[in-house]
């Protein structure tokens, strides 16, 4: 996996998010231990960067820039672990002028040629290809219960709410507040975020 680049959330935005990443089919069955990992909300900018590159010069990819609003498009289901079920991005001129900057610069350096499948999206669940089928389960309880809410107009809303006696937070979408350099060699619960840069600061 080697080190990525993570553009996220506020943190008032991340414990939301974190509601519907916690949700778990009524229908569930999942016995594996690869299904349902923790890991932090987040828009991957570039991935499968070799962990020998110093964190320096990862540090040096990422342009000055403010902190960029981000609108869910729609919630999919994928075919891949790390894209199990996962909200798709619109691709604004903003987040996708990072993306390109940084993957440029990422390409200038020794041996570094960076990915970013399906860019944008943000992963709700990793779940194992052995339990493919509770995949398209969960998304489908996600649609069922109200979390998550298609608006008519290329866009839904996430209704981040735990139950009955939770105040309801909708998320349309959030600002990206911060870029993380991640360590993603081992299991999901091994990552490590090797540095933060506050987006926010530069505002």
């Amino acid at each position: 996996m080697g080190v990525a680049l993570w553009l996220v959330p506020s943190q008032s935005a991340s414990h939301d998010l974190q509601q519907i990443m916690d949700f778990r089919s009524s229908q569930s069955k999942s016995s594996s231990s690869k299904s349902y990992s923790n890991f932090h909300p987040h828009i991957t900018l570039a991935s499968g960067i070799p962990s020998s590159v110093s964190t320096t010069s990862l540090l040096a990819c990422i342009p000055e820039h403010a902190a960029l609003p981000v609108e869910f498009k729609s919630l999919e289901v994928g075919e891949t672990y790390f894209r199990s079920v996962f909200l798709a991005i619109h691709a604004s001129p903003n987040l996708s002028g990072l993306h390109q900057h940084i993957n440029n610069e990422l390409k200038k350096l020794d041996g570094v040629e960076p990915r970013s499948p399906c860019f944008p999206h943000l992963s709700l669940f990793y779940i194992d290809d052995s339990e493919a089928e509770e995949r398209q389960m969960i998304a489908d309880e996600l649609l069922s219960s109200g979390r998550v809410v298609k608006d008519g107009r290329d866009r839904i809303v996430l209704d981040c709410f735990i139950d009955k006696h939770t105040v309801r937070h909708e998320l349309s979408g959030f600002d990206g507040v911060e870029v993380w350099i991640v360590n993603c060699e081992g299991q999901v619960r091994q990552w490590e975020a090797l540095a933060k840069v506050d987006l926010t600061a530069r505002s």
